[in-house]
């Protein structure tokens, strides 16, 4: 007769135990792998970030010299065909590659100009900016400009209600924008409306005026209260011919069949000069992308300096 041998049922744990040891073992193992693996992954996109922001960097100093507008230049324009508005592209070593494009900010219509309430001109900034709406066939341009002169204004009003009654409920600024993006917060700027009209508007200071010659037709059919065709003829020749004065471009939209009622008042709207830049650069670094806005400011001295800059993954 076979004897029972009272080892087996042990040596069947220990089996049991050693399985469950070499389990334990594994996962932790893989565990540590997965979490090794994370760290290196999150230490790669942290440097190539890290890289991204020095080639920005590298963008910016790069725009400020294009911006560079030495006293003795002779007469201070800024037209869009000079170096400064070409696009560029940088190849920096470990595959950095910078793609940048400067655009002019007074080229477009400075909403912060609608703080000069009061005007009874038809080149004051209420009118510009009605007229800027109706040619960029977006509804409502009267409630519109009135909403955000109101926006603007230092003083409080009626339709101040209107915010307060919101849920979160909040209050007007009554202060000049610092972003564009805040149009978003103001009385009838749906995203629909802000969508188009965003590339014809900044917000800048308030003596930011209007550049002739980086504006666009649209922009100048309103300042000029005619027509886009019209206005696109000033464009058009602008390219070879920039204006050098105020009163140069005038009298050349004069030329073109362009009344102007009041030359004092369209003087106080206008520049031929530019101080206020965006640079956008698109930075990439190895399989790291980051696009980068970068608000440039060129002082008195002729000298480009970054004030404000947002990025973005």
């Amino acid at each position: 007769m076979k004897q029972h041998n009272p080892l087996l049922p042990n040596k069947g744990s220990a089996l049991v135990l050693a399985m469950m040891i070499v389990a334990i073992t594994a996962a932790i193992a893989y565990a540590l792998i997965e979490t090794s693996t994370f760290a290196v992954r999150r230490t790669t996109l942290l440097h190539n970030t890290d890289m991204c922001k020095q080639a920005v960097y590298a963008a910016e100093l790069y725009a400020q010299e294009l911006l560079y507008q030495p006293k003795d230049k002779g007469p201070m324009i800024t037209d869009s065909q000079e170096i400064w508005a070409l696009p560029f592209e940088l190849n920096l070593e470990q595959d950095i590659t910078i793609l940048g494009k400067i655009s002019d900010l007074q080229g477009q219509f400075n909403v912060n100009l609608l703080r000069q309430s009061g005007r009874p001109d038809i080149y004051s900034p209420e009118l510009v900016f009605s007229r800027l709406l109706m040619l960029l066939n977006i509804a409502d341009a009267q409630s519109l400009q009135q909403s955000l002169s109101e926006w603007v204004g230092d003083a409080s009003s009626e339709s101040d209600q209107i915010y307060l009654e919101r849920t979160p409920a909040y209050r007007p600024a009554h202060s000049p924008l610092v972003s564009i993006s805040e149009l978003a917060l103001v009385q009838g700027f749906i995203i629909q409306k802000t969508t188009v009209l965003n590339p014809f508007v900044s917000a800048l200071s308030e003596g930011a005026n209007i550049n002739v010659n980086t504006a666009s037709s649209q922009v100048l059919g309103a300042l000029l209260n005619t027509s886009d065709s019209a206005a696109r003829s000033l464009v058009d020749e602008r390219i070879a011919y920039p204006f050098n004065t105020n009163d140069e471009f005038m009298q050349r939209a004069t030329s073109k069949g362009i009344a102007i009622s009041d030359q004092g008042a369209l003087n106080q709207m206008i520049n031929v000069n530019s101080n206020y830049f965006l640079l956008k650069t698109t930075a990439s670094c190895q399989k790291t992308s980051l696009i980068s806005y970068s608000f440039i400011e060129r002082n008195a001295e002729g000298i480009a300096k970054v004030y404000r800059r947002t990025q973005a993954l």
